[in-house]
């Protein structure tokens, strides 16, 4: 008989920890650059916004969706929302402070990847190799270096602590263990909403380890019964803070199964990371590619002799159970924007490399030096390619230029795009951009906004007002559209199209056209929005020779706003020519503390 030599327990933790630190060093060598990165303006904005517009309180992290709105999105995720605070008490508003955060995550991440893989039954070399293969391969760059990607790594994180608890639950009953899987899947739950899948999956684990038959004894019917309890609990919370229904076209079985290609595709760019989009729509090539991948798999699992059935069943129902929620929702653009990202496939993606590793032949594992030097040389290659990757996160301009480029048809991409060129004085490229974007949707309201803007900027009126009047269109079309009749009495994109386009008629002498679309914009914007518009009629009134109804706009403006000093300054001149002097001179002082240039230099003329 065999003589087995005993375990040198202190050699297998020292291993290990080894282990560790070799992972968390190749993913600090690759992605630490992205300390230094900024803001991508790529939805990273609006969550950081949310969390520094105005102070926020520990209830409302618990009571509002990720964008701290009551009822506002359907994504509803405190731990996220609670990290970005951190981020921003500790670091301030720059994004330093995020991406420090993402990349600790991220290496926590995958040294729990290995961790799992070692409770697998897989041994010390093989885990490494595996897990600087999945940590370092540049499909999950977006995971690190996009500062919207936190839930995700927070959900893939507690996602894999809580298996690997319960795993070690089953292995030694110690109740630790047992704590640790309900907090971690707990945490989960705050994270992202996938998480509610997570008890389908440890079913899967716990029938193929002790049978379908045993899947309700005592001890695995508790556990169902945990699970029931935390998904009731985080459903509760939920639902305190969203209590929405979905619109149809923007959830729904139609959209999963348009959204299916998204598995053979995710899987084609797992293994051939190249040119990668950072928006991407479905191709043919990856699809197709990714469909022969799946039929491979299937033939090698067919064609080997000695397998280990339950970790290649737990890894494929962890793949398509957890790659399924994603896939029921449409983004804001539909297609024209992007049809998925892969850094939602983060936490999916670990299912199948537990197959693809199970997979691994027998006699490679017996060739350990060369399997070793392939392995590091393959997550070398891996590592130059996600550097590479990484890099197109760092500023805004080169993210859209990438997004643009891996993407032509992206109509999203090339609006964002836009809106940089003019924010930063390049008006004709932005016009540019957004024909580009009316080309791929020719009903697409933001872009028709936008270059109506831009068109004004340039002199071009007519084609100005052409652009905000198809823009005032769709805005009316969609509020008709929609199924509540709040959103069709509150209509913010219909008030700012409406608003502008009356800036575009009084800029061109049409006082009356102005008058009537401020008056428009009033109806379907709420009141804390509604300053500025007042205010332009009253200008436009105060052209008209109406003073009286003028200084009545500009009181109102001022009671709506009060940090504006524009409304106080007019409130002067009309007091002024009334003969008013301490009225004007009243008005003139408070916008003059207000900062107003106008205010200050009137004070200096007219008031001793």
């Amino acid at each position: 008989m065999k003589q087995h030599r005993p375990i040198d327990v202190p050699s297998r933790v020292l291993r290990g920890a080894l282990c560790h630190a070799a992972i968390a060093l190749a993913c600090i060598l690759v992605y630490g650059q992205t300390l230094r990165f900024g803001l991508t303006r790529f939805e990273d904005y609006l969550l950081l916004e949310a969390v520094t517009e105005r102070p926020v309180s520990l209830t409302d992290v618990f009571t509002k969706d990720a964008f701290l709105q009551k009822n506002g999105s359907l994504f509803y995720r405190p731990l996220q929302t609670l990290t970005y605070l951190a981020d921003v008490q500790f670091g301030g508003k720059d994004a330093y402070g995020c991406h420090g955060t993402n990349l600790l995550l991220y290496v926590l991440t995958c040294c729990a990847l290995f961790s799992l893989l070692r409770r697998l039954g897989h041994g010390h070399g093989i885990a490494l190799v595996s897990g600087l293969v999945y940590s370092l391969n540049p499909l999950f760059t977006q995971v690190v270096a996009w500062i919207p990607a936190r839930g995700d790594l927070l959900l893939a994180l507690f996602a894999m602590v809580s298996f690997i608890a319960l795993i070690r639950f089953r292995e030694t009953r110690k109740w630790h263990f047992l704590v640790f899987h309900w907090v971690a899947f707990f945490l989960a739950e705050l994270s992202k909403e996938t998480a509610v899948m997570l008890p389908a999956v440890f079913a899967v684990h716990i029938v193929f380890e002790d049978g379908a038959k045993k899947l309700l004894n005592r001890q695995n019917a508790g556990f169902l019964f945990s699970w029931v309890l935390l998904a009731g609990a985080y459903l509760v919370l939920r639902r305190g803070a969203i209590s929405g229904v979905p619109e149809t076209d923007a959830f729904g079985i139609r959209l999963f199964l348009g959204n299916l290609a998204t598995i053979p595709e995710t899987l084609s760019s797992f293994v051939w990371p190249v040119h990668l989009s950072l928006m991407p729509s479905f191709s043919a090539f990856r699809t197709i590619t990714g469909l022969i991948l799946i039929a491979a798999v299937a033939v090698r699992v067919a064609m080997q002799r000695e397998k280990r059935w339950a970790p290649i069943v737990l890894g494929a129902a962890w793949f398509l159970i957890l790659s399924a929620p994603g896939m029921f929702f449409r983004p804001e653009g539909g297609i024209h924007a992007y049809s998925y990202l892969n850094h939602r496939m983060f936490l999916p993606m670990v299912g199948a490399w537990i197959v693809a590793v199970e997979l691994v032949p027998m006699t490679w594992c017996a060739w350990r030096p060369w399997m070793l030097c392939g392995g590091v040389v393959l997550a070398g290659v891996l590592a130059l390619l996600s550097f590479r990757q990484s890099r197109f996160f760092a500023e805004p301009r080169g993210f859209y230029d990438q997004a643009v480029l891996t993407n032509p048809q992206s109509a999203l991409a090339l609006l964002n795009r836009g809106c940089l060129r003019q924010d930063n004085g390049d008006i004709r490229g932005a016009v540019e951009d957004y024909s580009r974007a009316l080309q791929i949707v020719p009903d697409y309201l933001p872009a028709h906004f936008y270059r109506g803007t831009a068109m004004g900027k340039l002199g071009d009126y007519p084609a100005a007002l052409a652009d905000l009047t198809a823009a005032i269109r769709e805005a009316t079309l969609s509020a008709m559209n929609r199924a509540h009749d709040q959103a069709a009495q509150s209509n913010p994109p219909l008030a700012l199209a409406l608003y502008n386009r009356g800036r575009i008629r009084q800029d061109n002498g049409d006082l009356p056209g102005a008058i009537e679309d401020y008056n428009w914009a009033l109806q379907v914007v709420p009141d804390e929005f509604s300053a500025l518009i007042i205010l332009n009629r009253g200008l436009a009134l105060a052209k008209l020779g109406d003073a009286e109804g003028a200084l009545q706009d500009f009181e109102t403006a001022w009671e709506r706003d009060p940090r504006l000093p524009e409304p106080l300054f007019r409130i002067g001149l009309i007091k002024h020519e009334r003969k008013d002097e301490a009225g004007a001179r009243a008005a003139w002082q408070t916008a003059a503390a207000l900062g107003h240039q106008g205010a200050q230099e009137m004070l200096r003329q007219h008031v001793p």
